[in-house]
């Protein structure tokens, strides 16, 4: 079955040298820049063990380090042409040779093919025409081993062209997301097929990443909600217009019926957990949640559902760690991902808000807080108003860059941003935003994002604090116990310096407009008559 860290092991021949083993795992590691990105490899010195993880089913392969490189990595293939020796390719000769009947036909098809296009690629004419016959002959001899086979390698293939080639078409894209769907679908499921949907749920890049992972959830559900029998299925569609309709308990008692039919549909359970939460069963709804976890142990809509109960049952910090749970399978989940988010930032941000605050009420100055190489620095321009504006609305123009300085190799994700007003009455007003959709950005090590936006008031403003919340990801910065610290992981900053937007220069709108190139200009807030004097 597909995971994130699936195994290929590969043992050398006795006559290899270590060295010979240490190409062939780069010729694996340029591969993996290109067609398996996530490719790692292990090498143990005595024997000379390779273990090579990648995004790709598990496979023991009874062929040699460099022929697995030589197929992996297109850029080595011509090198390694010209270096292998005779006992080398007859290792490869070897593997592809091997029986095809028994419980390993599935993987020595794999050799064979593998093999196959090894010899393509290095143009061994009558090798490739034998492998060929040889692979025609396995397939007729094993005919269940080999549908297996070309399944798999049709989720190699739409999994290669979903994930791993986000500069394909969208078009292409949703495309092999569907082939996946309909490999996934019962009454017949290839089960690769649908960890292929979850890989491309959680790990989808590209510009067009959201709409693939949108198209990828959509393809779950899809396969949830289909059992495998149409009489089945035609009494779940029941049940849920019973449920849309607000008769819970009548739909209650349609899932039951259902659930006795066929225990062992997932979804039967889940929608029946779904009604119960509506009744505020919150106890059996999280029963139910528990049966479908064992069925589908990543169903994000059943973890989802898990913390709605916790939440109906007044639990924020267990409906927290169940959201948590979600966004591990499905990370841009709506909800869950707002959720967390605001728990975070109310957490690591609310702190500095409030001695912020403070110290800006006492008529002080806040402290300047930096952590982790974040560097925020901003400035303000009062707006100059037409002839015709409204006398008691006073304009102020932010710009505010956000810079990752970390020494690690590391980037870093915006979760929240804080503000604190103080006027000229001495009034002091804070608030804050979570930093998601279009106000999201991420830094990679070095990387500036810059954002403008306009503050309108009505009171004449005489300071002005702010502070980021951002998230570490992929940094090595763990201790030793593989855990990072909330510091580590949530590092925030104060904005520098404070701001004293009474004493700033005054700008045209045309200025503004010049003043704005290069940022990204996140809108205007209007504060009038917002529950403020301001």
């Amino acid at each position: 079955m597909l995971q994130n860290a699936v195994a290929w092991h590969v043992t050398s021949s006795s006559s290899q040298s270590h060295g010979e083993i240490v190409w062939a795992a780069h010729g694996l590691r340029e591969a993996g820049q290109s067609r398996f990105p996530h490719v790692d490899v292990s090498l143990a010195r005595r024997p000379f063990t390779a273990t090579v993880r990648s995004a790709c089913v598990g496979r023991t392969l009874p062929f040699s380090m460099l022929a697995v490189a030589a197929v992996m990595s297109r850029h080595s293939r011509r090198r390694l042409s010209q270096s292998l020796r005779p006992h080398q390719v007859a290792v490869m000769r070897a593997a592809s040779d091997q029986d095809s009947s028994g419980p390993s036909a599935v993987e020595n098809l794999d050799a064979i093919s593998m093999a196959l296009e090894f010899a393509v690629q290095t143009k061994q004419i009558e090798e490739a025409e034998r492998l060929r016959k040889r692979l025609s002959e396995a397939e007729a001899e094993n005919p269940v081993a080999a549908i297996l086979w070309r399944q798999q390698k049709q989720v190699r293939t739409a999994l290669e062209d979903a994930l791993y080639k986000p500069e394909l078409e969208a078009e292409a894209r949703v495309q092999a997301i569907n082939s996946l769907m309909q490999l996934a679908m019962p009454p017949a499921p290839v089960p690769e097929a649908e960890d292929a949907l979850h890989l491309v749920l959680k790990d989808a890049v590209g510009d067009d990443s959201e709409s693939v992972r949108s198209v990828a959830e959509s393809a779950l559900w899809s396969c949830w909600l289909k059992s495998g029998d149409e009489d089945l299925d035609k009494i779940l569609e029941k049940g849920v217009a019973l449920m849309e309709s607000g008769k819970s308990q009548e739909a209650v008692d349609c899932f039951t019926g259902l659930i006795s039919e066929e225990p062992r549909f997932a979804e039967a359970w889940n929608k029946r957990a779904t009604a119960l939460y509506g009744l505020k069963e919150y106890d059996r709804s999280i029963e139910d949640c528990e049966k479908v976890l064992e069925l589908k142990p990543r169903h994000f809509g059943c973890l989802s559902g898990v913390a709605m109960c916790h939440i109906g049952r007044n639990d924020e910090e267990a409906a927290f760690q169940w959201f948590k749970k979600a966004l591990d399978v499905h990370p841009s989940m709506p909800g869950a991902q707002k959720f967390v988010l605001n728990k975070i930032a109310q957490e690591r941000l609310n702190p500095m808000l409030v001695e912020t605050v403070t110290a800006m009420g006492k008529g002080s100055n806040p402290v300047v807080e930096t952590q982790n190489g974040i560097a925020c620095t901003w400035d303000v321009h009062r707006v100059k108003q037409e002839d015709d504006a409204e006398v008691q609305a006073r304009i102020y123009f932010f710009r505010i860059d956000v810079r990752n300085e970390s020494t690690e190799a590391a980037s870093l994700q915006s979760l929240a941003r804080f503000y604190v007003l103080r006027f000229q009455n001495g009034e002091v007003f804070p608030f804050m935003r979570l930093t998601e959709g279009a106000a999201g950005f991420k830094l990679k090590r070095g990387e500036t994002y810059r954002y403008c936006w306009a503050l309108i008031v009505s009171k004449e403003l005489h300071g002005m604090a702010g502070g980021v919340l951002m998230e570490e990801k992929g940094a090595d910065s763990a201790d030793e116990t593989g855990e990072q610290s909330e510091d580590e992981r949530y590092p925030r900053c104060a904005m520098d310096p404070l701001l004293l937007p009474h004493l700033s220069d005054q700008v045209s709108m045309a200025q503004v407009q010049d003043l704005g190139q290069g940022y990204y200009y996140t809108g205007q807030l209007d504060l009038r008559g917002k529950g403020t004097s301001a």
